[in-house]
C-alpha cells in the first residue's frame, strides 16, 4: 500500500529507528542487523511448561525441562520468544521498566509465533493485569 502524504512527511521528520539503538532501520518497530544477531530468540526443542530450550535431539511428545519437572508449574502449557540475555534482556526490561509501549507489537508478533502450536480456536490470551500501586510507580 502506498504511504500517504502525511505519512511522508512524518517518515522524513522521524525516520524509524532501531527499538534497541535507535540507528535508523527500514520499517517502524524494527531492530538493526546487529541488534538482531543479539536477539536471543529460541528454537528447537522447548520445555511444554516454560517454554526454555531443552537440550534433546528428539523428544516424543510434550517434554518438561528439569525445572519444571522437579516443581510443575500451575499452567498446563506456555511458550517463551526469547532467552532473557543480550539484547533480548534489554527490550525486555524497555517493555516492562521503560514504559516503552512501541516494544509491544515486535514482542506480540514473536509470541504469536512461538505459541502456534498450542493456540485452538477455543484459546483464550490475556493480559495479566499489573496492580495500581505499581503501575503509578511507573509512570
Amino acid at each position: 500500500m502506498k504511504p500517504t502524504l502525511f505519512e511522508t512527511i512524518l517518515r522524513s521528520l522521524y525516520p524509524p529507528r532501531c527499538l534497541l539503538c535507535a540507528a535508523p532501520v527500514d520499517r517502524d518497530f524494527g531492530l538493526c542487523p546487529p541488534c538482531w544477531r543479539d536477539m536471543s530468540f529460541i528454537s528447537g526443542p522447548a520445555c511444554m511448561f516454560c517454554g526454555l530450550p531443552i537440550a534433546a535431539d528428539k523428544l516424543e511428545g510434550p517434554t518438561p525441562c528439569d525445572s519444571c519437572f522437579r516443581a510443575p508449574p500451575a499452567w498446563e502449557a506456555g511458550r517463551a520468544a526469547l532467552l532473557y540475555q543480550h539484547s533480548a534482556k534489554g527490550f525486555i526490561l524497555a517493555m516492562k521498566h521503560g514504559d516503552r509501549t512501541d516494544c509491544f507489537k515486535p514482542a506480540a508478533s514473536w509470541l504469536f509465533a512461538a505459541c502456534q502450536d498450542l493456540l485452538t480456536p477455543d484459546t483464550i490470551v490475556t493480559a495479566a493485569p499489573l496492580h495500581w500501586r505499581r503501575y503509578l510507580n511507573r509512570k
